[in-house]
């Protein structure tokens, strides 16, 4: 039997456009530094890979719950820190009040300058973080301390 011209040219060009297509697609994964392209060529590792990225999905909404509670502690320390300095104060005023030479204008005055401090705590209770009150426990959104 024989091969025709035609044959011949039609299995040559045949030939010429695969490899060329092949090249692209080296070319491509090259390029990329992916291993493949379409899932269709590794089954496996694109399996690998879909899994990897859920992983990391979860792995990141972890990320985010240590980074929030980060700050909310953070926040909280730094609000218990300033109102134990407050309450401190509060007790060396009282202390000072109570004593039998202290005038009824410095006891006025001390007054004036507790609730000055009152005032200044409740600032400090009711810090937030978003839309949340750090020291309002499980009700976030609700108010530790109304104004008076």
């Amino acid at each position: 039997m024989r091969i025709s011209d035609v044959q011949l040219y039609n299995t040559q060009a045949r030939l010429i456009s695969e490899n060329h297509t092949e090249i692209e697609r080296l070319t491509q994964i090259a390029s990329t530094g992916k291993k493949f392209l379409y899932p269709h060529e590794a089954p496996q590792a694109a399996r690998e890979v879909l899994t990897l990225h859920a992983e990391n999905d979860y792995l990141d909404g972890y990320i985010k719950n240590i980074d929030r509670g980060d700050l909310l502690l953070g926040s909280a320390e730094e609000g218990l820190s300033s109102a134990t300095n407050l309450l401190s104060r509060v007790r060396t005023l009282l202390l000072s009040g109570t004593s039998a030479s202290t005038s009824s204008s410095d006891k006025q005055s001390i007054a004036l300058e507790i609730r000055g401090l009152q005032d200044q705590l409740e600032v400090i209770i009711n810090t937030k973080i978003g839309d949340n009150y750090i020291f309002a426990s499980y009700a976030g959104n609700t108010k530790p301390v109304n104004d008076a």
